[in-house]
């Protein structure tokens, strides 16, 4: 049986290893901003350097997420964009109304966000699908977090964050050496036919 003291430091290896990308983040909103003034042509232009994603689309947040989009236009990019962003990941969706794409931020892993624009490259609505991702150890407890969300065909999206605490016990414990709790939340979205994405639970 592994002492107490072996088994934190493989714990303290797999949370040094994560740690660029294991922080704290917020769900929060990219700011929708008008791009009245771009032009539909320049949207379209960008859209055909992008890849399509494969659906459904599953992905967690301890692996990183590989290059698809690699001949975006960089220029187009910039224009279209999530605030943070510094890749496109390529087009979730595609209709005569709306489009929804992926971009991913700088991170060692890199953080994905979903947006819907209109056929003209108007920003609609945005989420972050990696909404809380933490670390912590302290007093005897290891906290860890890890993400998942999956993308589905029929434009539902499904988010899971699973947060695994444990605690060391002392070594007169009859009990083991270390106690384990997890909690899993579990959160559903959809995108409606205007772009919206609307929470459904």
């Amino acid at each position: 049986m592994k002492s107490p003291l072996s088994v934190l430091i493989v714990f303290l290896f797999a949370i040094t290893s994560c740690s660029d990308h294991i922080k704290t983040t917020t769900a929060s909103k990219d700011p929708i901003h008008s791009t009245s003034d771009k032009s539909a042509s320049d949207f379209q232009e960008y859209l055909n350097t992008l890849d399509q994603i494969s659906l459904p689309f599953t992905h967690n947040s301890f692996v990183p997420i590989e290059a698809l989009s690699k001949k975006y236009h960089k220029n187009r990019f910039k224009q279209f964009k999530h605030h943070g962003s510094t890749v496109p990941l390529g087009i979730l969706f595609k209709d005569r109304k709306i489009v929804a794409l992926i971009d991913i931020s700088d991170d060692q892993l890199g953080v994905p966000f979903l947006t819907t624009y209109d056929r003209k490259g108007n920003k609609i609505d945005s989420l972050a699908l990696y909404p809380k991702t933490s670390q912590d150890f302290r007093n005897n407890v290891i906290c860890l977090s890890k993400a998942y969300f999956t993308i589905h065909k029929n434009k539902s999206i499904r988010l899971v964050d699973t947060v695994t605490t444990h605690r060391l016990l002392p070594r007169y414990s009859n009990s083991g050496d270390m106690r384990e709790k997890v909690r899993v939340s579990v959160k559903k979205y959809s995108i409606e036919p205007n772009g919206r994405i609307r929470k459904i639970n």
